[in-house]
């Protein structure tokens, strides 16, 4: 916006009359631009934009006569309008070049740069954000983006006479992508570790990862290790987890421990451990099928697949007989090992004695503990029991 034209003043004198009125001395490039304005401005008090084109470097009112002379001025105020960003936000994948431009009108023609936390971003191309300026804008270039340069970039504006200074900012927010790819994972019929295969996002490749199991029924349980992948896929064997339990597999990228992106991590559908040692089979019985035969019957253990299970061990302890002079002792025990598919077997059991039956269920780890039917029963001569 321009003033009326002044009293006579000096270069210096009208200079710093401007500025101490927070307004700059308006600079005037040829006679032609002097009639322009006095016939088109002063007339009517608005400008237009061939007016804010015609800014330069010389006065040129004073160029014909001593810097000292004194002549008619005229001030210009300091006017700028609001900072666009083109486009407002933006998400960057990794290895893809975008930009985004800031602009900003004003007079006179403000200075446009980029900060990210109160520091100017560089002009050297050899970066993965970079600015490239000319007056009036400035252009964000981002290419090759990782996970460190996922923030906040303030664009600046700002205008200014000798004594007074008008600024506009704007946030810009970059978003890059950086979730890892979950693979697979295994856990295997006698391995103590579970096998986890997982890929890094490229734009987070060479960062700081965390890995994270918990047990979903025990949140006591839980597993955690850091590791830094480049781009190919990652195997973590995890040890000490809690056997047949479901576990929820999370891996998350960090800039450093502590500070791990949430917004991008990985949860991948919770697994079955097959690790360890099985249960106890479930719902063990006993019939009496014949005068010295017995039917005993189970189920397979909780939470084991079938896979897992290698072969079940029945026994039968006779810890005493009933003869004429009284109960005599006996442990008799006889062992009997079944295929895997086996969930009834008949046994001896003679009558008027006492025995203890339990199933065993078996991996390639190894045995589970016992489950008997009963502490002890009779079997007596009618084949009760």
């Amino acid at each position: 916006m321009y003033e009326e034209e002044k009293e006579k003043l000096t270069f210096d004198e009208a200079k710093h009359a401007c500025a101490n009125a927070g307004e700059r001395l308006l600079e005037i490039h040829d006679n032609e631009t002097d009639e322009f304005i006095r016939k088109n401005i002063l007339a009517t008090g608005q400008p237009t934009s061939q007016v804010q084109r015609l800014i330069a470097a010389t006065h040129y009112g004073w160029i014909d006569v001593a810097l000292s002379g004194k002549m008619s001025y005229i001030c210009e105020k300091l006017n700028m309008s609001r900072v666009t960003l083109s486009p407002r936000n933006a998400t960057v994948e990794a290895g893809v070049i975008d930009e985004i431009t800031c602009s900003a009108n004003g007079i006179p023609y403000p200075n446009v740069y980029w900060m990210e936390s109160s520091t100017n971003i560089t002009e050297s191309v050899n970066g993965s954000v970079y600015q490239e300026s000319v007056p009036g804008s400035s252009i964000l270039r981002i290419n090759n983006a990782a996970l460190k340069d996922e923030t906040t970039y303030t664009c600046v504006a700002i205008n200014a006479a000798e004594n007074y200074r008008m600024q506009l900012e704007t946030n810009f927010s970059l978003t890059v992508p950086s979730a890892p790819e979950y693979v697979a994972s295994d856990s295997g019929n006698c391995s103590s570790n579970l096998n986890i295969v997982w890929k890094p996002n490229p734009s987070a490749a060479n960062f700081l990862h965390k890995l994270h199991l918990q047990n979903n029924n025990n949140w006591s349980d839980v597993y955690e290790a850091f590791t830094t992948p480049t781009t190919a896929s990652i195997q973590v064997y995890t040890q000490a987890v809690r056997p047949w339990s479901i576990f929820t597999i999370t891996v998350t990228p960090c800039l450093q421990e502590g500070e791990c992106e949430t917004k991008y991590m990985l949860t991948n559908v919770s697994r079955y451990m097959s690790v360890g040692l099985p249960q106890e089979v479930n719902n063990i019985r006993v019939i009496r099928s014949s005068t010295n035969t017995c039917t005993v019957m189970w189920e397979r253990p909780n939470g084991v697949p079938a896979s897992y299970i290698t072969k079940y061990k029945l026994l039968t302890n006779e810890t005493s007989k009933e003869l004429s002079s009284g109960m005599q002792r006996n442990d008799t025990i006889v062992e009997y090992i079944l295929s895997s598919d086996t969930f009834m077997y008949n046994v001896a059991c003679t009558p008027n004695s006492v025995y203890h039956i339990g199933v065993q269920a078996h991996t390639c780890l190894g045995p589970g503990d016992i489950s008997w039917f009963l502490q002890s029963y009779i079997i007596d001569p009618e084949g009760r029991i």
